[in-house]
């Protein structure tokens, strides 16, 4: 009898200390015993948030990926990108570099020829600061649409400064400018109209295109200067501002093909 009575004893003792434990959640906290130094409950465990169950099929809901904005346009999803510039009420650059201009100056936007394009008049221009980005490979590709208002002197669609650069000359015809040389089309770029200018930088020769043909070529090559910045819209770091409108600008760290060049002036 006094062994059945000190066994239930025991018993009720562990009943008594296992009731003591206040359990909340994930967390199961232990009241202090005597002799114990801590004032504080001590947490035994803590799983943290459980994932949130869907009542219907009592499978965990996956956890929705954060909102990075709106992915780019077709146009800055090609390989080989330098710089994208599709001018959608911004002037970012839409390519993996993701670069910002510097300054910014007067520049508005306005129906393009696809969705928006930038409006550049007097004054305007994107400047940008020296960045290994334009410091291009021997092989590179700049063009862009362009809607060119009548001006007596050249403008400057972009300027990879000192390296290669687009421009308008005063005859309105495609320059194409690199380290090494330049060229100039032999036929005017139409005033008031959507026209797809180009100029490839092709192992040593720069040729320039127009509407997707080519319509001058000479020997040239790509430079170094990673002190120089660049510019869209003007030279860098100023002068020879572009007036009219300017769309789906891209640089390619790559040469373009005649037949790549064509496919992209098609209207």
């Amino acid at each position: 009898m006094v062994g059945l009575a000190f066994g239930f004893g025991m018993v009720v003792l562990l009943l008594a200390a296992c009731a003591a434990d206040a359990v909340t959640g994930n967390k199961v906290r232990r009241n202090p015993q005597a002799g114990d130094d801590d004032d504080d409950a001590v947490v035994v465990g803590d799983a943290g948030p459980g994932p949130d169950i869907d009542p219907n099929t009592g499978v965990a809901k996956p956890v929705p990926a954060a909102d990075s904005g709106p992915p780019p346009p077709v146009i800055c999803t090609v390989p080989n990108l330098a710089l994208c510039f599709a001018f959608e009420g911004n002037p970012n650059d839409q390519s993996p570099n993701l670069l910002r201009p510097t300054t910014v100056s007067s520049l508005v936007y306005v129906v393009g020829r696809e969705n928006q394009a930038a409006a550049f008049g007097a004054g305007s221009a994107m400047v940008f600061a020296p960045n290994p980005v334009f410091e291009l490979p021997a092989n590179a590709t700049v063009e862009a649409w362009v809607k060119r208002q009548a001006i007596a002197s050249s403008s400057v669609v972009f300027d990879d400064d000192g390296r290669f650069s687009l421009t308008i000359n005063a005859a309105g015809n495609v320059l194409c400018k690199s380290s090494g040389g330049a060229v100039a089309g032999t036929k005017a770029v139409p005033i008031e109209t959507w026209a797809h200018v180009a100029c490839v930088v092709d192992t040593g020769t720069v040729r320039a295109y127009l509407d997707g043909a080519e319509v001058g070529a000479a020997p040239g090559a790509i430079g170094s200067a990673p002190t120089l910045g660049a510019a869209v819209g003007s030279n860098s770091p100023d002068g020879e501002g572009f007036l009219g409108l300017i769309d789906s600008m891209r640089v390619f760290r790559v040469a373009r093909t005649a037949a790549e060049i064509s496919a992209a002036a098609k209207p």
